[in-house]
């Protein structure tokens, strides 16, 4: 235990080694303990992962290469923490190795937002090509994204997570992906769980993407595919093994890994589907029966434990939001070469004006800001005034690089190359919101890929970091009728039942399954999973909803006079003396 520590604090000083440092002492009696082969392992690694961490953090360019071989570095280090754990379960080797799948997704969570980019195959495509990174360097507009900054750079504090971020009856999943096998950390309020399970890499992709391409390729909502049976192979692939260890948890926040970025837990089922009756009065409706994970529990997703435990604290300003809504909708492109150059359900969406109707109306205070009002500019320097943000302009989530990623606004007259109505990810993370909830109900990927789909991480913790507590982001396109119903049906989850967010998309998407709506004269259900599983709820699960139906204050002290003017004459009326005739 000694040579180890003293190879580790000869290592460069600097917040990487220091936390390297403060992770191996809290394994303190069990490192004791390891043999000599794997203490010198142990060390080894320790400082290959600071000496890449201190590359990334301090200089300027890494090639792709040396990133996704400094990668491997933390995969070594986990998997030899969990070989230990297995023989010593009583130690804190597996509180390590968490730390160290922590380490690793905060890393590339930061290198994406910095230089775009997202391994996502373990063998870079072009090895030589640069990348920008010192980290150090990378700093927030607000007080808020440099406290997550921060925190992103610490180990992590999973009593602080137990605490702070999980109630009875929540869960929270980190899955590790290996090459020949998935490792799930399950965090309990009270408990912390390691289950690890064999299976062919390649096994899970294929199904993920045998059942997952139809709902990217299909515009058609008479003609959907979907496998039941496939649903239900990938729950006892994916999920099944940790049912004994979720403890029938009513609220699971996921965070994935590798082929499982973008991927909807929710339309997994979870039990066998049986065989379809004869007949449907409606198209889909025998799907509404199936036993989806949706109907057990509500889903969110996160994609570091540092986000999920900073976006739960109470860090907004003391300015009085109250329940204002901004909505903003059909921006004018700069010329029909925008258009073109984007898929056309991102542009068409006849049913948008109903949508923002349905879901203004639910609240007292809102602003509707359509076409050439809808720009960047307000939404920079007043989005800061709402509490609610519903955007249904054009989202593009791009796979490929993170910075290919934005808000489509409308375009400034005297703007002829069109930056004024492109919001990118840069942008946004010098931003300044206080959102508790921003819906971008007109995303999409652009490409989906059966590997992992990195798109939908960078736009979203963009917000996050910005200052926003949770987003809603629909992951492809659907029928603009079913998601102006859909998006309805959650707003009025959120206002008259107030329901935590989380929640209130979980009774969305529950009640989707009973819903219908009318293509061209064809009764067509809602409970394809096309309509409803798409939506994903990332950041703070447990928002809460805005304010129950009430009249605005001036209506109150009004209403008030008025029920005082009424007693007073009743009591008037009985204490008059009565006329004699």
């Amino acid at each position: 235990m000694k040579k180890i520590l003293d190879r580790i604090f000869s290592m460069k000083k600097n917040v990487y080694g220091l936390w390297m440092v403060m992770l191996l002492m809290y394994a303190g009696e069990c490192l004791a303990n390891v043999g000599v082969l794997d203490s010198l392992k142990v060390s080894e690694l320790a400082d290959s992962i600071n000496q890449f961490e201190a590359q990334c953090f301090d200089s300027m360019q890494i090639t792709t290469d040396q990133y996704h071989r400094g990668l491997l570095y933390y995969d070594q280090m986990i998997d030899l923490m969990l070989q230990l754990a297995s023989q010593s379960p009583d130690r804190n080797y597996n509180r390590l190795a968490l730390g160290f799948v922590e380490r690793k997704k905060n890393l590339k969570l930061l290198m994406l937002l910095r230089s775009g980019y997202w391994p996502i195959s373990s063998m870079p495509s072009e090895p030589n090509a640069h990348l920008l990174t010192a980290l150090n360097r990378f700093q927030m507009a607000t007080r808020v994204g440099n406290s997550l900054l921060n925190a992103m750079k610490n180990p992590i504090d999973i009593a602080a997570i137990q605490v702070n971020s999980l109630e009875d009856k929540h869960a929270i999943i980190d899955f590790w992906v290996a090459q020949d096998r998935i490792v799930a950390f399950v965090i309990n309020k009270d408990s912390l769980s390691v289950v690890p399970w064999q299976f062919p890499r390649n096994l899970i992709e294929n199904k993920i993407g045998f059942l997952m391409k139809p709902f990217y390729s299909s515009q058609d909502p008479l003609k959907l595919d979907f496998s039941p049976k496939t649903a239900h192979e990938l729950y006892k692939l994916l999920f099944q093994p940790l049912e004994a260890h979720l403890r029938k948890a009513k609220s699971i926040c996921i965070i994935p890994d590798e082929m499982l970025y973008g991927f909807p837990f929710e339309l997994l089922l979870c039990s066998a589907p049986a065989p379809n009756p004869a007949g449907e009065r409606a198209l889909y409706q025998n799907l509404g029966a199936l036993d989806y994970l949706i109907r057990h529990s509500d889903i969110s997703y996160n994609y570091s434990t540092a986000v999920l435990a900073l976006i739960n604290e109470s860090y907004r300003s003391m300015k009085a939001l109250r329940h204002r809504l901004l909505t903003m909708s059909e921006p004018v492109p700069r010329s029909a070469s925008d258009v073109s150059s984007l898929p056309p359900s991102l542009w068409r969406n006849d049913y948008e004006a109903e949508e923002i109707k349905r879901v203004s109306r639910l609240l007292f205070r809102h602003d509707n800001l359509r076409q050439s009002q809808a720009n960047k500019a307000y939404f920079l320097s007043g989005g800061q005034n709402y509490r609610w943000i519903h955007l249904t302009l054009p989202t593009p989530l791009d796979n490929s690089n993170a910075f290919n990623s934005g808000v489509i606004f409308s375009c400034a007259h005297d703007d002829s190359v069109g930056s004024s109505a492109w919001l990118p990810i840069e942008e946004i993370l010098q931003g300044s919101f206080s959102a508790d909830l921003l819906t971008m109900g007109n995303s999409r990927l652009v490409s989906f890929s059966s590997h992992g789909n990195p798109g939908v991480i960078g736009l979203p913790q963009a917000f996050l970091l910005a200052g926003v507590r949770s987003v809603l982001v629909r992951l492809w396109p659907v029928n603009s009728l079913s998601t102006s119903q859909y998006l309805a049906k959650f707003y009025w989850e959120l206002k008259y039942k107030r329901q935590p967010v989380s929640q209130a998309l979980q009774q969305a998407k529950v009640a989707s399954l009973k819903e219908t709506f009318m293509v061209d004269s064809r009764e067509v259900s809602r409970a394809h999973p096309f309509f409803w599983a798409g939506f994903q709820l990332i950041g703070n699960p447990q928002i809460s909803p805005p304010s129950p139906t009430k009249l605005p204050p001036m209506a109150v002290v009004g209403l008030v006079y008025l029920v005082v003017i009424i007693v007073s004459l009743m009591i008037t009326r009985k204490t008059m003396p009565k006329r004699t005739r």
